[in-house]
């Protein structure tokens, strides 16, 4: 495996990243745990499925990699576009570039000239691990002399196991076009039996829906080894997609975004599903916590993993010296 380029080594957390191919996580533990789905160095992200990358400027699909916007014609036929439809947008095919490394926080920048996409501007990333976990903050700023559509994200692979279970509050979900996987055609409200607001297993789920209405907050369970990981984010990312494939039972991608998947080309979408509009200067951000705990003591979970399979008591996130639970960040 390649050594990436830069890390965070904080308080427990050990994460990796990649600046030069996507600016993405390839690794991020907790006290030796995969809070993130471990990738490599030196692989794209769509080479991968693995880690954590920024979505913009606009999130998941545009159909036919086209859009109207302003009096202009956009069509986006750079091939880092995944054709035929316009895929996650630029962050996550470019290099970005270093701003600051310390032991806790790293910060990248991408500047992106017009070309096919009309308008420049300016993207950072920040990552930094305080006591409640690790914050992934992401902004845009317009540097073009005319408004810009925007729509920014985050893509966070999680661990999928035979035991995953994830629980989350929406009102309602786009439903996909059964022929072109990801793109919505019609909005639903949820049922409680289709929904996550009570904890669900995703063994057997297999969704590429963008749900609207989000909380904003959800957390994953693992029973079998009794962590849980939390993840809250703010205002401006109301939507979630999920993509839990039943063909791929090893992803597990649960992504707070800004607008609903190919909002461009959707008519009279709320304004929470709606990609936003950026005067020149003008910038939009949002940010994600990622905390995790453990939900029984060191000694109950010994038990725990022995059953599960593992050959006794693993050392991560165990018990101190006095026996008490180790400090680890909680969901806030």
């Amino acid at each position: 495996m390649n050594t990436p380029l830069v890390e965070i080594n904080a308080l427990g957390w050990q994460i990796g990243f990649d600046p030069a191919r996507g600016g993405q996580i390839i690794r991020c533990d907790l006290e030796g745990e995969p809070i993130l789905k471990p990738g490599i160095a030196g692989r794209w992200p769509e080479m991968q499925d693995a880690g954590c990358f920024p979505l913009l400027p606009f999130s998941n699909r545009i159909f036919d990699g086209a859009f109207d916007f302003a009096g202009k014609s956009i069509r986006l036929t750079e091939p880092y576009f995944a054709m035929p439809y316009a895929l996650h947008g630029h962050g996550w095919r470019h290099a970005w570039r270093v701003a600051e490394s310390r032991a806790d926080a790293v910060k990248m920048v991408l500047d992106h000239d017009a070309g096919n996409w009309f308008w420049t501007y300016r993207a950072e990333q920040c990552f930094y691990v305080g006591p409640e976990g690790l914050t992934l903050s992401l902004s845009v700023e317009n540097l073009s002399a005319d408004a810009m559509p925007v729509g920014i994200g985050f893509h966070p692979y999680f661990p999928r196991r035979s035991d995953t279970r994830i629980k989350t509050g929406c009102e309602g979900y786009w439903i996909a076009d059964p022929t072109e996987p990801g793109l919505p055609v019609s909005w639903s409200p949820i049922s409680p039996a289709a929904g996550f607001s009570k904890s669900r297993p995703v063994l057997d789920v297999d969704l590429d829906n963008c749900f609207t209405g989000w909380n904003r907050h959800l957390q994953i369970e693992y029973p079998d080894t009794s962590l849980l990981i939390s993840l809250r984010a703010s205002e401006t990312l109301g939507n979630l997609v999920i993509y839990c494939p039943a063909m791929r039972s090893d992803i597990l991608c649960l992504e707070p975004v800004s607008h609903a998947t190919n909002a461009i080309n959707l008519q009279d979408l709320p304004a929470g599903q709606a990609m936003d509009q950026l005067a020149p200067g003008e910038r939009i951000s949002g940010e994600i916590l990622i905390s995790a705990r453990y939900t029984r003591r060191y000694s109950d979970r010994r038990v725990l993993l022995k059953d599960a399979g593992g050959n006794g008591a693993r050392e991560n996130g165990g018990e101190s010296r006095d026996g008490t639970p180790s400090p680890v960040p909680q969901p806030g």
